[in-house]
């Protein structure tokens, strides 16, 4: 069993408030998939609640969770993006919650019970294969306003999206201001400026398609429903938007 530092911010309950002011701008109704993600190693498990280094509120009924190992961590780069993990058991799908700072490259973590899903519980550690798959999710993004956050240091933590996030960026004026992220997943805008809610933010995810959506306010642990979801990715969208080399 191994155990993960805490952020800090992953216990508390929020409200998630719905805004009408939210697009996604796709072309099509589906989306080209992201490059392959996948890896092989050694599959544990800990006593995963949901929170962790990617800055998500606990729950302790989502069971379907993991850690990824530091080497592929990236900085928070696939949290909240999911992985199909295969055992000697059987398959699971865990969606990322958490940094695993003593696996090695490959490994995952995984809450006990999606670890029974692939090999009995008391083995600890099994070998594993997994890859990157899109989040079986229903509903909206959320975006979660960090702890700190004021008109002059806005951090925001993108939740239950479908595919992960790349990048987040704040309208100023005319233009998108880029918002750098953070290695506990927050994106922070910190340029000296004050930006008053409400605010317009962009999500972009690894699928390239975006979501723009209206942040009523920074107060703590406010969430907010965009009233959009990411659309479902095709490997080959030419084929999927009905192209016929043949014709």
């Amino acid at each position: 069993m191994i155990g993960h530092a805490s952020s800090g911010t992953g216990s508390r309950r929020t409200q998630v408030a719905a805004v009408g002011l939210a697009c996604v701008v796709s072309s099509t109704g589906n989306a080209a998939c992201p490059p392959a993600l996948q890896g092989s190693g050694d599959g544990t498990y800990y006593d995963a609640d949901g929170s962790g280094n990617c800055s998500y509120p606990a729950d302790p009924s989502d069971e379907m969770i993991a850690a990824i190992n530091a080497p592929q961590w990236e900085g928070s780069a696939h949290c909240g993006e999911c992985l199909d993990v295969t055992g000697p058991l059987g398959s699971v799908r865990v969606r990322v919650v958490d940094q695993c700072p003593e696996c090695q490259s490959g490994d995952l973590d995984l809450h006990p019970a999606a670890f029974a899903r692939i090999a009995n519980i008391i083995d600890g550690r099994v070998p594993i294969s997994w890859k990157r798959v899109d989040c079986p999710v229903t509903g909206n993004t959320i975006t979660r306003v960090h702890e700190g956050s004021n008109s002059y240091y806005v951090s925001l933590t993108p939740d239950h999206h479908r595919h992960g996030i790349v990048a987040m960026s704040l309208q100023v004026g005319t233009t998108w201001q880029p918002m750098p992220r953070q290695d506990y997943n927050a994106f922070v805008l910190d340029d000296g400026n004050s930006h008053d809610p409400p605010i317009q933010v962009r999500l972009e995810a690894t699928t390239g398609e975006t979501i723009e959506q209206t942040i009523q306010s920074l107060g703590v642990n406010a969430a907010f429903d965009s009233g959009q979801q990411f659309p479902a990715c095709v490997d080959d969208l030419i084929f999927a938007n009905g192209f016929d080399p043949a014709g």
